[in-house]
């Protein structure tokens, strides 16, 4: 079976921190943009600290948030896909549907996601895939996408645990950097902190790109 490519995508600190630094979101969203990606992935509670700190108090859902969002076949905007097995989004995810740049919203669940989260995705019209028992089965769920929703090419903006079992499952094709000009010291939050990995992975230098503001772009393959 056929699955999408992946490029997983990180803005981090000279020390490989994607926390505690004044990170330029416009320039990594320019960046993002380039790689034209059919889906944006993300983790959900990457997806819930988001809200948190760039999106203040959540409005109540309307009755347009019941329905799916309503684009043509040509479109260019990305699914965004969100791995939430355990319901952390229920209540919120319309504020993910309502995005402007987010062609609709697809989740991805486990068998033993909660019944009531089902529920919840099923009365709102939400489109998502169920693989694998306790976790998700990432190759079965990324198979599904390729041939269900026609995604060849996914956009990870996630942390360290999703980006991590993507590489240990051997999943990710690309990596893109966003080398930002700070150094955070003891306050880094390792981009690569969950990594379980006996043996090491291999890269090949694809791009390096001077980017406005001291920012630095590098763009690897990954070799398994």
């Amino acid at each position: 079976m056929q699955r999408p490519k992946i490029i997983m995508h990180n803005t981090i600190s000279i020390d490989s921190s994607i926390k505690n630094f004044e990170c330029d979101i416009g320039l990594h969203y320019q960046v993002a943009g380039r790689y034209q990606a059919d889906a944006h992935l993300i983790g959900s509670m990457t997806a819930k600290t988001g809200l948190e700190m760039y999106s203040g108090n959540i409005p109540p859902e309307k009755k347009s948030d019941f329905l799916k969002k309503d684009y043509e076949k040509g479109d260019k905007k990305p699914f965004w896909i969100i791995v939430d097995s355990k319901g952390i989004l229920k209540g919120i995810m319309h504020m993910y549907r309502r995005f402007e740049y987010c062609k609709d919203v697809i989740v991805l669940l486990s068998k033993n996601s909660p019944a009531d989260y089902i529920e919840y995705l099923k009365e709102r019209n939400y489109e998502y895939i169920i693989s694998g028992e306790s976790n998700i089965d990432f190759p079965i769920a990324l198979e599904e996408l390729y041939s269900r929703y026609h995604i060849r090419k996914i956009l990870t903006d996630t942390g360290s645990i999703l980006n991590s079992i993507l590489l240990e499952k051997k999943l990710i094709n690309e990596i893109s950097l966003i080398v930002a000009p700070y150094i955070t010291g003891e306050k880094s939050e390792y981009l690569f902190r969950s990594l379980r990995n006996n043996k090491s992975i291999s890269l090949e230098l694809n791009r390096v790109e001077v980017l406005e503001k001291n920012y630095v772009l590098i763009r690897y393959n990954v070799l398994y």
